[in-house]
């Protein structure tokens, strides 16, 4: 279907007894009912497991956020508080509940790649309608996460807060799309995956360099899926709305992440350059001062005997 809409949820509204002006044509309902409400059989059940995974993920999380941020204010003197320097005023505990729904997404994510890859149907997988549990866990949480972030935290910004919004709409339409749920899950999986790696570089578990060549490199892959279903799938009559807007929003968070990635690695590399040559001239410096303080010393003693 166009969005995704469980048929029950479409039946009564196109019945004859209850729609005036299809009453003369049950045909035609019936017609409009096949075209416009017609997911595959495990959509609804899709729907309803991304809605409640999605509560229950913004809840806990949101719950989580809160309560560091209460412990934060208790003791502002804690590690947790600690300033990350990313240019959006966030401390250490900020980046907590993030990585975690990153971790439990990515898992998910991980579990639905792999089986979907080693599996003999592996193509109607990868561009057929039908998707695992896993997937649907992975978009729920991405989806509580983002909803959450807006709800209990200060964005940081209009781009962030966009991307928060699209990153729910299009999770919420991988439900919906009629075809390449396994790309369109991998996809994104791709770009989260990244995103975790730039959260363990701004909270320095890695380097904040790799993060950001990280989150370049796995965008860079997930586009390279979008091509890919472009060359080999296309044209594709299955993709509905749902999944037009998935790949839209995908792609223009593909470029988006790509540019940031570019300038961030661009400006990491010229500040090592700067902090390598400083380094450089003060240790040529260091043997000149010895030197003139050796020979003024030197001049002393002999003016001393003199």
């Amino acid at each position: 279907g166009l969005l995704g809409v469980p048929t029950h949820w479409a039946a009564p509204a196109l019945a004859p007894s209850r729609a005036g002006w299809l009453e003369a044509d049950p045909a035609l309902a019936a017609l409009l009912a096949a075209q416009i409400f017609s997911p595959p059989a495990d959509r609804s059940c899709a729907w309803s497991t991304m809605l409640l995974v999605g509560f229950i993920s913004a809840i806990s999380l949101g719950l989580t956020n809160v309560c560091l941020d209460q412990y934060v204010k208790r003791n502002p003197n804690s590690r947790l508080a600690r300033d990350m320097d990313d240019g959006c005023n966030q401390r250490l505990y900020h980046y907590a509940v993030p990585i975690l729904s990153m971790v439990l997404g990515c898992t998910f994510f991980a579990a639905d790649f792999f089986t979907g890859v080693f599996e003999d149907a592996r193509k109607e997988w990868w561009f057929g309608g039908h998707r695992r549990w896993t997937a649907n866990w992975c978009a729920g949480i991405a989806a509580g996460h983002y909803v959450q972030e807006m709800i209990f935290k200060e964005w940081c910004g209009v781009v962030l807060f966009a991307h928060h919004v699209s990153a729910v709409v299009t999770a919420f339409c991988l439900g919906a799309a009629g075809s390449w749920a396994g790309l369109l899950c991998s996809w994104g999986g791709v770009y989260e995956a990244g995103s975790l790696l730039l959260c363990l570089g701004y909270t320095g578990v890695v380097s904040r360099y790799f993060g950001h060549v990280a989150v370049t490199l796995s965008t860079i892959i997930g586009l390279g899926f979008g091509i890919h279903g472009f060359i080999v799938d296309w044209p594709s009559q299955q993709l509905n709305a749902a999944a037009w807007i998935s790949i839209i929003a995908l792609v223009a968070l593909g470029v988006g992440r790509i540019q940031e990635g570019v300038v961030n690695i661009r400006e990491i590399r010229q500040a090592v350059r700067q902090a390598t040559t400083s380094k450089n001239r003060q240790q040529c410096s260091m043997p000149t001062i010895s030197m003139s303080a050796t020979l003024a010393s030197h001049q002393m003693t002999k003016a001393k005997r003199t």
